[in-house]
């Protein structure tokens, strides 16, 4: 994650750089220029390094981060939202315009610039959502819309105009979106947390789950979750077909329903299909009806679309309930975990993804790449990074002597059922 670190380092000191300590005073018009020039090169600069919306957007975040909390006081300085102006130049120039025209016909209305810039950011997530629908940009919108808030609320704070009732009701809802905030992030780290232990260890024995092949063996397997994608998933095929080497596809049955031809051509070429659920439902805490629905949904779009009846599940996000468990078992299935993770549904640089898996990779590992999916929804995320690195990776994992096998190779190859030791 080198360059993605780098990235957001040079994007928030570019938000923080440009100030009064280091430069001459500025007028309001000059001001504004050199704001919105902080966001756009910031995200210029995510454009041409990592190439993908959502490095775009972190970009983003860092340099709001930096423009409002600089690590020195400026006298030449009003917190804002400024910058999202030239980030948005480069992530959505249609809801720019939106914005804009927004904020022109607000102002013509209120006569009150203040209020007008408010309503416009807090209408950013909506916007993004009518223009994109992609819930990277939706978060991107919701986060800026909090940083607004949390903004008008600190204003009204120090306006010492306001009679002190106003202030102590402002401070007081302040504290309490804070509060809120600083849940919301503490219950995603601990979340975060215990699933990367419960995904990569799990807890007691588990012998029905497979997370790894034999690890006294140089074999790994490459598996892709999430598509098929009609752009990724053919540009991923061809390259494995150009190296000879077979994979593992965990399908969603609804798209396998709306890509048949490419999920036929999974198939075809020899790879190994996996279940990974009709729609993408995380099983916990879905109700034994859906769980049941979920994987026999999946089951039947994925023999329509190939001809093949899938045996390998693997659940989103690596989490399970008991009754999934007993209910595949009944089905025959082999759960399919991982070992070794891409981070590419992060949309990290081609080049932080080949460091990710070559610098971690050991014997009998599962690695993960996705050919589809965002952050939360099943598709819409850009997996071009993973394209470009899926060559550098082969040829890498070669080099460091391993050979590339699909799921079910790796488990004959081990001779065993599970990697989870019986005592």
């Amino acid at each position: 994650m080198n360059q993605a670190l780098t990235i957001l380092v040079a994007s928030y000191l570019l938000g923080a750089l440009p100030r009064s300590k280091f430069f001459p005073p500025l007028t309001s018009r000059a001001i504004i220029l050199r704001e919105v020039t902080t966001g756009a090169a910031a995200a210029l600069l995510a454009k041409l390094v990592v190439g993908t919306e959502l490095g775009i957007i972190l970009a983003g975040i860092a340099v709001l981060a930096g423009h409002n909390w600089a690590p020195y006081p400026s006298d030449n300085f009003t917190p804002g939202m400024v910058p999202t102006w030239g980030v948005l130049l480069f992530l959505s120039p249609f809801t720019l315009a939106a914005m804009a025209s927004l904020w022109l016909l607000s102002s013509i209305i209120s006569k009150d610039f203040d209020l007008s810039s408010f309503l416009t950011y807090l209408s950013l997530p909506f916007l993004l959502w009518y223009f994109k629908r992609y819930d990277v940009y939706i978060l991107f919108g919701l986060i800026c819309a909090g940083l607004v808030i949390h903004q008008h609320l600190s204003h009204r704070e120090k306006n010492t105009d306001s009679p002190p009732e106003l202030i102590r009701r402002a401070t007081l809802q302040k504290n309490i979106f804070r509060r809120g905030i600083m849940t919301l992030i503490v219950f995603f780290l601990a979340t975060s947390l215990y699933f990367t232990r419960y995904v990569y260890r799990g807890f007691s024995m588990q012998i029905d789950l497979i997370r790894t092949g034999n690890q006294e063996l140089n074999f790994v397997s490459l598996t892709f979750d999430d598509g098929p994608d009609p752009i990724y998933t053919p540009l991923i095929l061809d390259i494995l077909k150009d190296y000879d080497i077979k994979a593992s596809f965990f399908l969603i049955g609804r798209h396998a329903e709306k890509y048949p031809e490419i999920a036929r051509r999974i198939g075809k070429e020899g790879h190994d299909i996996g279940n990974h659920t009709y729609s993408h439902r995380s099983l916990v805490p879905l109700s034994q009806e859906r769980t049941d629905l979920e994987i026999l949904r999946a089951e039947e779009a994925i023999e329509a679309a190939t001809g093949l009846r899938p045996y390998f599940f693997r659940p989103p996000r690596g989490i399970y309930s008991s009754h999934a468990r007993e209910f595949l078992r009944e089905r025959q299935y082999s759960i399919v975990l991982w070992s070794l993770s891409t981070k590419d549904w992060i949309e990290l640089s081609a080049r932080d993804l080949e460091t990710n898996v070559l610098k971690k990779v050991k014997a009998g590992d599962i690695i993960l790449f996705h050919d589809s999916g965002n952050i939360v929804s099943t598709s819409g995320g850009n997996r071009i990074n993973t394209v470009k690195a899926l060559p550098r990776i082969i040829e890498g994992l070669w080099e460091k002597g391993y050979s590339i096998v699909p799921v079910s190779d790796l488990l004959l190859i081990s001779g065993l059922t599970t990697t989870e030791p019986l005592h």
